[in-house]
């Protein structure tokens, strides 16, 4: 039991008047023949002996083949006609990474002589097997265009390319910005038209990552969709005001071809690089295998080379019949040929009545695909917003807890009673930083017993006092001392910064940079009753650094800290 999955296909006509059908043909064949011999001697490269030494393609595109292994089958096959010459190559694959996962590549080519086209038809599946299809496992093949594509694409550079009737040369590879206004009154014509095949993208805006992102989707979609760049011009947006842009939106027009009135169902609007990023992948998939693009005259597999096969033999017979057999018995065979002639055109109607019904079921498939995919988008959007709704709930709940403790002050129950267990509480500070030696003074400061003092001095230095700073940017004095027990001093007397030695005491060094703490909170003036902290604010980073916390620290009105 196996699914086939379509995964990629397109078709487009290499036109240029420099070269025969035929050549072109030749090169293509090459181009295609050489990119499964080097996907083959990959396969095989730890292998001893070249499996792929005598395979497929000897430069002759009217070779017929058929190759089988245990990993890989290949069968090409050809027609020759007066106007025309068709070949066409089915490889298949296992995928080295996903056990029972084949890889089903359908190329057809047709070169018509008279114009000097060469159309190419690509096709890329992938067939799950045994329990995979079982079971409905998902797999999802990465989103770009087959190697022989890029290869075929790079053969035939400096020719034209048309796909679905529109010239697509300049889209390969790269987004087309929009110039001026009559090229998007073009453009609308063309996504307005009933007969359009290819799907449209408009993304607006002109910065760097706009261009990456719209040349990304225009490689990745070729055949698929062109995608246009709508720069910041007024006259311009007005011309595409139908289709509601707005400042950094990315719109998504697919193909329509069931109901004009469809193509208002199928737009998608993408609000911002963030919601183009969530559904970006599931655009690409949907489109590679949304709808089959046929050109006029192309040929799409060997089953298809070799219906016109049968069809030349059987024209071919009847006109041998019609020249060898004399008039009189060739009336009594006539009936007979006019009857298997009816016969074979009634077999190719029946083939294109059901190609139609298939035609019409994918793009029921198509419609139900976009469905789902709204649906999947929308449902995107609600957990976007309920994300955000528990994130601000929570922002709220946490901005109320921090003004409750600020204005309550919130304290433990049992305060340290050491400042070694202080210090062990110094990470926990949100705003505060200590230096290295920032403890010493006080771990020595022996006689002092009062460490609920410290604890809320800490605090309010790290809640009250950083707010003031950082966040109210208000009179820092007036503000601290109006809401705390303890004094702010925003530095020293003149005797002071001016004395070498003692402004030296108050210099440190923190994550290599230098500081001056002249700044400190205050508390009590008594020998083993007071208590000073001395800091320096980090405005780059917003914090308190922490450099001295001790006695009253020597100053030009004494001689050594008490």
């Amino acid at each position: 039991m196996s699914q086939i999955i379509r995964h990629y296909q397109t078709s487009f006509v290499v036109d240029n008047d420099k070269q025969t059908a035929a050549n072109k043909l030749y090169q293509a064949q090459r181009v295609i023949g050489e990119w499964v011999k080097d996907h083959e001697r990959r396969r095989f490269a730890r292998l001893k002996r070249d499996k792929t030494s005598s395979f497929l393609i000897d430069g002759n595109f009217t070779h017929r083949a058929y190759y089988k292994s245990k990993f890989s089958w290949c069968k090409t096959d050809y027609c020759l006609d007066e106007d025309s010459t068709a070949w066409a190559i089915q490889y298949t694959h296992r995928d080295n990474d996903v056990r029972d996962v084949f890889w089903v590549s359908d190329i057809g080519l047709r070169a018509f002589n008279e114009s000097g086209r060469l159309v190419v038809n690509v096709q890329i599946s992938y067939k799950v097997s045994t329990e995979h299809a079982l079971t409905g496992e998902p797999y999802e093949p990465s989103v770009s265009i087959p190697g022989c594509v890029e290869a075929l694409l790079e053969r035939f550079k400096g020719c034209r390319f048309f796909s679905g009737e529109q010239d697509v040369t300049e889209g390969i590879g790269r987004a087309i910005t929009i110039n001026d206004v009559d090229q998007a009154s073009r453009i609308i014509s063309y996504v307005e038209s009933e007969d359009r095949k290819l799907a449209v993208v408009f993304l607006h805006g002109e910065t760097k990552d706009t261009h990456e992102e719209a040349d990304y989707l225009s490689k990745n979609l070729f055949g698929k969709a062109l995608v246009y760049i709508v720069p910041y011009k007024v006259e311009i947006k007005k011309v595409l005001a139908r289709f509601r842009l707005e400042f950094n939106e990315c719109l998504f027009v697919p193909n329509f071809r069931v109901h004009k009135d469809l193509g208002r169902k199928l737009r998608y609007f993408v609000t911002n690089q963030k919601a183009l990023e969530k559904t970006h992948q599931i655009l690409l998939h949907s489109w590679l295998g949304y709808h089959p693009i046929n050109e006029r005259g192309a040929v799409s597999d060997v089953e298809n080379v070799q219906l016109l096969i049968r069809r030349r033999k059987f024209f071919k017979l009847a006109e041998l019949i019609q020249k060898s057999v004399p008039a009189a018995e060739y009336e009594k065979v006539k009936t007979q040929l006019k009857d298997m002639s009816g016969l074979f055109e009634l077999s190719e109607a029946e083939k294109k009545e059901l190609e139609e019904k298939a035609g019409q079921l994918e793009d029921r498939v198509g419609e139900l695909e976009i469905q789902n995919l709204d649906l999947q988008i929308k449902k995107d959007e609600l957990e976007d917003k309920h994300a955000a709704e528990v994130y601000n709930i929570k922002a709220t709940q946490e901005s109320l807890m921090r003004k409750s403790a600020e204005n309550e002050c919130v304290l433990p129950r049992e305060y340290p009673g050491s400042f070694a267990a202080l210090k062990a509480f110094a990470p926990f500070y949100k705003h505060l930083a200590f230096a290295e030696k920032a403890w010493d003074p006080a771990l020595a400061y022996r006689n002092f017993k009062d460490f609920e003092i410290a604890w809320k001095m800490l605090h309010d230095l790290d809640q009250k006092l950083w707010e003031i700073v950082f966040v109210k940017r208000g009179d820092i004095e007036h503000e601290f001392e109006s809401s705390t027990v303890f004094e702010y001093a925003k530095g020293e007397g003149a005797k002071t910064t001016n004395n070498a030695r003692l402004v030296q005491m108050r210099r440190f060094e923190f994550e290599g940079k230098q500081y001056e703490m002249w700044p400190h909170l205050k508390y009590g003036n008594k020998p083993g009753k007071q208590l000073r902290i001395h800091f320096a604010f980090d405005n780059d980073r917003q914090r308190i650094i922490v450099g001295y916390i001790g006695e009253h620290m020597d100053n030009a009105t004494t001689r050594t800290m008490h």
